[in-house]
């Protein structure tokens, strides 16, 4: 998963009245990013954005909201009708790595995390629940040992044992990928990183994965 970690909050917030049902589109820079990133798989689900959004809105009772800053998926606030809860509907293209953050979403069962309030995988769409503030912990934290003091502690509570039935890519899986591309790109821009820093991150994770659950 590649979002910015949150500060942790309560996501107890006022009862607001629901928001406008009206699409908020994304922005040119998103649509182009998406065509860029995924081709016409990218093409399809942008051009398909408006109706594929009002059926989760009729499917999970929701009234639509503005977007927040976007990635590479579309999230958006939202209240959910039935009982007037501000909640965040996430969807993204049909590719394995929105399915891995839906599973993931699920195993963490409000570890450590927002909690998941629904799924759809077929639609690759997820409503979380919606904390408050919300501020991103890279705008609101400068000093990197308590930025990572933060993050540990998000971290602690959603370590738990994996079903056998989760299936994503394991740390090995995605450390073997990322290590080798570090090496590729260290062997021609020597002004990034040492690559014998790339060499003993390579030798440490070895021996830790062969040792740790």
């Amino acid at each position: 998963m590649h979002s910015t970690a949150a500060l942790p909050a309560s996501s107890t917030s006022p009862t607001k009245a629901p928001r406008s049902h009206m699409y908020h589109p994304p922005s040119d820079q998103f649509i182009a990013k998406m065509h860029t990133m995924y081709g016409a798989i990218g093409k399809q689900w942008c051009d398909n954005l408006p109706n594929h959004l009002s059926q989760l809105a009729h499917q999970w009772n929701l009234a639509l909201g503005p977007t927040f800053e976007l990635s590479f998926n579309y999230v958006c606030e939202a209240t959910r009708l039935d009982d007037n809860c501000p909640v965040v509907l996430k969807t993204g293209a049909p590719t394995p790595e929105f399915m891995g953050e839906l599973t993931m979403h699920r195993h963490y069962a409000g570890r450590g995390a927002v909690r998941c309030l629904a799924t759809d995988a077929e639609k690759y769409a997820v409503l979380l629940e919606r904390v408050y503030p919300g501020t991103r912990l890279l705008d609101a934290v400068t000093d990197d040992e308590e930025a990572t003091t933060i993050v540990a502690n998000l971290i602690r509570p959603s370590l738990y044992p994996a079903a056998a039935d989760l299936h994503i890519p394991t740390i090995i899986d995605w450390a073997d990928d990322a290590l080798t591309h570090a090496v590729q790109v260290c062997t021609t821009r020597h002004d990034l990183i040492d690559i014998n820093h790339i060499y003993r991150a390579q030798a440490i994770f070895a021996e830790h994965a062969q040792t740790t659950p």
